[in-house]
């Protein structure tokens, strides 16, 4: 299962949350205030990395190792 840690909505990205009139909007529509995070989130599932970008990627963040 891909587990994405990362989130713009975390850290000081949370005040778009708790944002009244963007939770009033969302409220009326019956979703969050993040669900186009969650879209795009959703979206990157169907991107298929190229053997060099996945290699330049675990350089730059390696992955962990057990």
């Amino acid at each position: 299962m891909p587990v994405m840690a990362y989130s713009p909505l975390a850290g000081p990205g949370t005040r778009l949350l708790r944002d009244l009139t963007r939770a009033r909007s969302a409220a009326a529509y019956g979703c969050s205030a993040a669900v186009a995070h969650v879209k795009q989130n959703a979206a990157a599932l169907s991107l298929t990395l190229a053997p060099e970008e996945l290699q330049t990627l675990h350089a730059a963040h390696p992955p962990p190792s057990r």
